[in-house]
């Protein structure tokens, strides 16, 4: 969890720029991309883990399930 905020801000400054919809509380949970193993994100609650896990689903696939979920849709343009 150390470098969750650095990144997830990085992540959030990114999104200004580039005019991506995007709270800072979603892009610190698309930090824990490639973590959810980690011990520290299995000490989070199921909650949090199932709210990271869909957010970063959905980015990765914004043509997944996910996408009619207003609280989880991808924020990003897909790459063609």
């Amino acid at each position: 969890m150390r470098y969750r905020n650095i990144i997830g801000e990085a992540l959030y400054q990114f999104a200004l720029a580039k005019n991506i919809d995007a709270s800072l509380e979603f892009c610190k949970d698309l930090a824990w991309s490639g973590l959810q193993q980690s011990r520290a994100f299995l000490a989070l609650t199921t909650g949090q883990k199932e709210t990271i896990d869909a957010r970063i689903k959905a980015e990765k696939d914004p043509y997944g399930a996910t996408v009619n979920d207003p609280f989880n849709s991808p924020k990003g343009t897909p790459c063609l």
